[in-house]
């Protein structure tokens, strides 16, 4: 029988990206097959023709019909992806990644959320210390992954001085994250504020360096019994939220902003980033949303509009508005006695109110008597 294309095309499905890690048919990089008697000429569609890894492709695809047809004569030209088909390649290794993402030492049965925002100033922090502590309060075991490596701020908004310390042997040991009461709840955080010897020493990390030391944080923290994980993300759209995909892809993200047109607009890149990456986008935090006096005047110092613009260009809902205060900013009061003091004050009572539409709504945990749970029961056994 003659060879023809699809025979081809078969033989190739087995040829993957070195670097995505997924089938050059699947990722669209096979453009066109042409047979002329033993003659095979593979249209081959790199992202850049500059490809370093370009070389190490054609030679696995010749390798690969070689091995089924030794007397072909094989023949390779390349051209270069559209910017439409760079981005369907790179959805589709991104989806198959979180087809099958690397073991974590976060429960199977735990929610993770992602607080992001698209650039630094917005408050995104500090929601995310008081987010975790409002959560736990209910009565939950809440994780506070603080990822923003280079401007870590969770142990002096959450007033740890503490260090952690690792335990188990060289081949298993865990970092123990610092471990605290919160209310009805406990908290648990990590930090690499917690791991430097002075608050204010800088850290110099960047690309694979600092995606691995996030990698650190989700796979060799002891993160067991935790109902909730709330990561605080560094601003922008990075090594480490381009690896949150990869690392987490069951992880849901809340987006922080204020009514400014520019924050807004920036932050629209992290919500697309998040949607290419396949991960849930569950609603968007207009921080800073006016300010109260004590008088209970309130004032639109942002102006209003931008982020209801935002939220509809990007069909996501605004779930919570949280204003600002003289007594919410205080820097000589940690989460805990803001919380403890001032818990009526409306920029905390909007963080508990999210804290409950998260646990209700946004992102509940399952019902105990679900087949759900039933199986996370049982993962947890067999894992030991």
């Amino acid at each position: 029988m003659e060879l023809q294309p699809k025979d081809v095309e078969l033989l190739l499905v087995d040829v993957m990206d070195p670097e995505l890690g997924s089938s050059i048919v699947d990722l669209g990089m096979v453009r066109n097959i042409f047979i002329n008697g033993d003659a095979v000429t593979v249209e081959i569609a790199l992202t850049t023709l500059g490809c370093p890894l370009r070389s190490r492709i054609q030679k696995s695809i010749s390798d690969k019909i070689s091995q089924a047809y030794p007397n072909a004569t094989i023949e390779m030209t390349t051209v270069e992806m559209t910017l439409e088909q760079k981005q369907r390649a790179m959805q589709i290794a991104r989806s198959n990644v979180a087809k099958n993402p690397p073991e974590n030492s976060i429960p199977v049965s735990a929610n993770v959320i992602a607080i992001a925002s698209g650039k630094g100033g917005v408050g995104k922090s500090t929601i995310s210390a008081q987010l975790a502590f409002a959560i736990a309060s209910k009565g939950f075991t809440v994780g506070l992954l603080d990822a923003d490596i280079w401007g870590f701020s969770a142990p002096k908004l959450l007033g740890l001085n503490e260090r952690v310390q690792a335990s188990g042997s060289s081949h298993n040991w865990k970092i123990k994250p610092i471990s605290s009461e919160a209310g009805k709840g406990q908290l648990k955080v990590i930090s690499m504020g917690l791991l430097t010897e002075e608050s204010d020493t800088a850290i110099m990390w960047r690309g694979l360096v600092l995606n691995r030391a996030f990698q650190h944080f989700v796979q060799d923290v002891d993160w067991s019994g935790l109902d909730y994980l709330i990561i605080d993300m560094p601003p922008g759209t990075g090594d480490i939220q381009m690896g949150l995909s990869r690392l987490i892809p069951t992880c849901k993200v809340l987006v922080v902003t204020i009514p400014n047109d520019s924050a807004t607009q920036v932050a629209l890149r992290m919500v697309d980033m998040a949607k290419k990456g396949n991960l849930e986008v569950i609603g968007i935090i207009e921080n800073m949303s006016y300010f109260e006096c004590e008088h209970g005047e309130r004032y639109k110092l942002f102006g209003t509009g931008s982020s209801q613009d935002f939220a509809a260009s990007a069909n996501i809902d605004i779930v919570a508005k949280i204003p600002f205060s003289d007594r919410s900013r205080s820097e000589s009061l940690t989460v805990q006695e803001k919380f403890s003091i001032f818990s009526g004050a409306p920029e905390l009572a909007e963080t508990i109110s999210l804290a409950d539409k998260i646990i209700n709504e946004l992102a509940p945990l399952p019902q105990m008597d679900s087949c759900t749970t039933r199986i996370f029961e049982l993962l947890k056994v067999l894992d030991g």
